[in-house]
């Protein structure tokens, strides 16, 4: 009986040895690859020859973390790409006004020059002036906004009126291009939780980039449905394809392929950051050659006293 026993607990021990055995085969082996994998700086997916449970779950668990570092690298590689276009545009943006005021200075430093010639010169150097100082201001309120550092004061706000007020201080500049929007707001206020000076931005900003780079035929509405206070706004826009909707709101981003420094490519990014902040929404289609802008944001049926 004491033999068989003893059989027993030594067929037992030599499974146990076995088993340990394997283990610290395949740990050494994952330990291995892992090396490999650090040498390498690559994230190779680590396998295991046998089916033992708690170094499945180990090596299931490194892999995992190799899936978050190659989304990781992915994203950051994304995002090196992005700055390394946005720091290409804003050295070019930079650059085209700055060029043309060296230029018209030196122009103006000629004495052969008629007083004609010079105030000529001083009001394009005032013009880039103005240029350079859009681009940095609307680049620092761009940085701000996707910061988080931005300070809203919500409130309130009939965003109808906002509308209104910004389209009767532009019509005129719509007047001089002949390009006359239709307008279509619905009567009466339309009120939304918002921040006063964000909305007239935000409705500045949509309103210009129509003036700018719109075409007949124009319209803007305003409505309120299912709880929701709707704005439209749609140009023939013959500079966009389909492709470009996408890249629409990102910065830097202008249907002026040579960029000569017409337009920033910020208005619209800085829109839909305040859009997003508000928590409204923003989007855009193309069809048939016509750019619609919709924004919306929850409406409130009644003023409450503030």
């Amino acid at each position: 009986m004491i033999y068989f026993l003893l059989a027993i607990v030594a067929l037992a021990l030599a499974v146990s040895i076995a088993r340990y055995c394997m283990m610290k085969s395949e740990l050494t082996k994952l330990a291995d690859a892992m090396d490999d994998n650090h040498a390498a700086d690559t994230c190779r997916q680590l396998t295991i020859g046998v089916r033992q449970t708690q170094i499945s779950r180990l090596a299931s668990s490194i892999n995992t973390l190799y899936d978050d570092i190659d989304t990781d690298r992915a994203a950051n590689r994304m995002s090196l790409e992005e700055l390394r276009k946005d720091m290409t545009n804003i050295s070019h943006d930079l650059r085209t006004p700055l060029t043309s005021i060296i230029g018209y200075i030196k122009l103006m430093q000629n004495d052969s020059a008629s007083a004609e010639k010079q105030r000529h010169y001083l009001t394009v150097v005032s013009q880039k002036a103005q240029d350079l100082n859009s681009l940095v201001s609307g680049l620092f309120e761009l940085t701000l906004l996707e910061s988080g550092d931005h300070l809203f004061q919500y409130r309130q706000c009939d965003a109808n009126a906002m509308l209104t007020e910004e389209l009767a201080g532009i019509y005129t500049q719509f007047d001089k291009q002949d390009i006359p929007p239709e307008v279509k707001l619905q009567e009466g206020p339309i009120w939304i939780i918002g921040d006063n000076d964000a909305l007239h931005r935000i409705f500045s900003n949509l309103l210009q980039n129509m003036v700018k780079h719109g075409q007949a035929p124009m319209q803007i509405s305003s409505c309120v449905e299912n709880g929701c206070a709707c704005f439209l706004f749609s140009n023939k826009a013959p500079k966009l394809q389909d492709e470009d909707i996408p890249l629409l709101f990102q910065r830097f981003f202008t249907a002026d392929r040579m960029r000569s420094g017409n337009d920033t490519g910020l208005g619209l990014a800085i829109v839909k950051e305040f859009t997003g902040q508000l928590g409204g929404n923003i989007s855009a289609g193309l069809q048939d050659g016509l750019l619609t802008i919709s924004l919306s944001f929850r409406s409130v049926d009644k003023p409450f006293k503030q």
